[in-house]
C-alpha cells in the first residue's frame, strides 16, 4: 500500500474525524481509494483536494445530499450553477447578519437616549429624513382588531424585529377626541436601500413627547401635544407617529414602558 494513507492518517491530514470519513463512505459521498480484503480503508493523497471541495461546499450551506448530486454530475457548467446559487444564499445570510447588527446598534442607541429623557412634557427636536416600511390599509383601523392587523403587517413585510413597530394616528382624530382608531403600522428601516420602503418621513422640526407608563394610557399625552401646539401657534402635519422605545425587551413593569409620540411642525416658531 505504498503512498496510501490509512483512515487515521488521512483523518489527521485533512483534520476531519474518522467517523465522518466512515459516514461519507456509507452514503457514497466520498469513498476510500482502496478497501482491502480485510475491510481496511486506504486513501490516496490526491483525494485531499476532493474532500476539500466537499468541505467548502458544505461550509457554503449545501446539504450533503445536494453535494453528492453535484459530484455525481459535476462539470464546469454545473459548478457555475451551484456557485451562483450559493453566492445568493451567502448574500442573503450576510444581509440578515447586517440587519441584526443594525438592530443591536439601534437598541443600544435607544437605551442610551432614554436615560436622561424628560417625560410627559413637550419638546421640539430636529429630525432627519426617515425611511419607513408602512402598512397599506385603505381605511382607519380600530384597536379591536389590533393583534390581527399587527400580525398581518409583520407577515406581509417579513419583519424580524417587532420591538420597534409603531402606529400612525391622524392629528385631526386627536383634535376630535377620537383615540380608538389609528391609520397605519410603520417600521423605521435600518437601511435606506431596503426594498420594502414605501414611505418617507420628512425631515424637519418635530414636536415630541416621551410618555413613561402604560401605553394604554396615552390619551392625555396626545391632548398635551395638541394643547402645546395651540398655545405656541404651531401648525402640525396630519400624521402623529407613536413608537415604543422601551417595552418588553428592556423592562418588566408595563408602567416603566417608554413611548415616543412625534409630529412634524408644518408652520410656527420652533426656536
Amino acid at each position: 500500500m505504498k503512498h496510501k494513507l490509512t483512515t487515521g492518517a488521512f483523518a489527521k491530514l485533512t483534520n476531519i474525524p474518522k467517523h465522518v470519513l466512515f459516514y461519507y463512505d456509507d452514503i457514497d459521498l466520498f469513498k476510500p481509494q482502496i478497501v482491502d480484503e480485510n475491510g481496511y480503508r486506504y486513501y490516496d493523497y490526491h483525494q485531499y483536494y476532493l474532500l476539500s471541495a466537499i468541505r467548502f461546499l458544505k461550509q457554503t450551506g449545501m446539504s450533503l445530499k445536494d453535494i453528492k448530486e453535484f459530484l455525481d454530475t459535476r462539470s464546469l457548467d454545473n459548478l457555475k450553477i451551484v456557485l451562483e446559487s450559493q453566492q445568493k444564499t451567502l448574500h442573503d445570510e450576510i444581509e440578515a447578519l447586517q440587519q441584526k447588527q443594525r438592530f443591536i446598534e439601534h437598541t443600544l442607541q435607544m437605551m442610551d437616549a432614554s436615560v436622561d429623557l424628560e417625560y410627559n412634557t413637550c419638546r421640539i427636536e430636529q429630525r432627519q429624513r426617515g425611511y419607513v416600511v408602512q402598512s397599506q390599509f385603505p381605511h382607519p383601523l380600530d384597536f379591536g382588531h389590533f393583534v390581527e392587523n399587527y400580525s398581518h403587517f409583520i407577515k406581509t413585510y417579513k419583519l424580524q424585529y417587532t420591538n420597534y413597530i409603531g402606529i400612525t394616528i391622524r392629528t385631526e382624530d386627536i383634535r376630535n377626541n377620537i383615540f380608538d382608531t389609528y391609520r397605519q403600522y410603520y417600521f423605521m428601516s435600518f437601511d435606506e436601500n431596503d426594498s420594502r420602503i414605501n414611505h418617507i418621513r420628512e425631515s424637519g422640526h418635530y414636536l415630541v413627547l416621551y410618555h413613561k407608563g402604560n401605553p394604554s394610557d396615552l390619551d392625555q399625552a396626545y391632548k398635551t401635544i395638541i394643547a402645546y401646539a395651540d398655545t405656541h401657534h404651531l401648525t402640525l402635519s396630519d400624521t402623529l407617529y407613536e413608537m415604543p422605545l422601551q417595552s418588553e425587551l428592556t423592562v418588566k413593569n408595563i408602567h416603566e414602558f417608554i413611548t415616543e409620540i412625534s409630529v412634524r411642525i408644518v408652520e410656527g416658531e420652533t426656536q
